[in-house]
């Protein structure tokens, strides 16, 4: 709707979701925990913001000490909030009579749905290319087929040649028995 002279507009901001990351100190905890839980559920409500979900506190060992303490108590609260409200909600935490030893809260993107792949599509052929397809690979059979009978052929020729040498000379003598011959001789030297 467009708006016309004289019309009242309001403006809509959007709600982000955002997380907020809390680290509590062991002394913090020794207390009621729901009552935490509670103190900072209103502080968000207050705001203006929407609990989406809330993790349980947990104890975490600390990769170094803060504030003397070698582990501390973690949980995450994920609340929808307009942006300009981040800031006051940050500082009401941190005002508050709650032990943190630290706070962060992140901006939390949507996670957009996987598409699923696109198949590519098959290309169209026509009868024409596919019966040139066809005659293309009938040819390469027959040249497979003439090169595997010339390779029969030459395979044959030196069979002849092994025939012929087995000829004998015109003395009536064999190649065999003069290697035979040369084998009696080499033996006896």
């Amino acid at each position: 709707m467009i708006p016309y002279l004289g019309m009242e507009t309001t403006v809509i901001k959007a709600k982000n979701q955002y997380e907020l990351y809390m680290l509590l100190s062991p002394e913090a905890i020794s207390g009621n925990i729901s009552d935490i839980e509670n103190k900072v559920s209103e502080i968000l409500q207050s705001h203006g913001s929407q609990i989406e979900r809330s993790d349980k506190f947990s104890k975490k060992d600390l990769a170094y000490p803060m504030k003397s303490f070698g582990y501390a108590y973690n949980a995450s609260i994920y609340f929808f909030a307009s942006p300009d409200k981040i800031e006051e909600i940050k500082t009401e935490l941190k005002l508050s009579d709650i032990d943190f030893l630290r706070i962060m809260v992140t901006r939390v993107q949507p996670r957009k749905p996987k598409k699923a792949p696109r198949r590519k599509a098959k290309p169209k052929v026509s009868e024409e290319d596919l019966d040139k397809a066809i005659e293309k690979t009938e040819k390469k059979a027959e040249a497979a087929e003439k090169a595997k009978e010339g390779k029969e052929k030459s395979e044959e020729k030196p069979k002849k040649k092994e025939e012929k040498v087995k000829k004998e000379t015109d003395d009536g003598v064999t190649l065999d028995d003069i290697d035979k011959r040369l084998d009696e001789i080499m033996e006896n030297l």
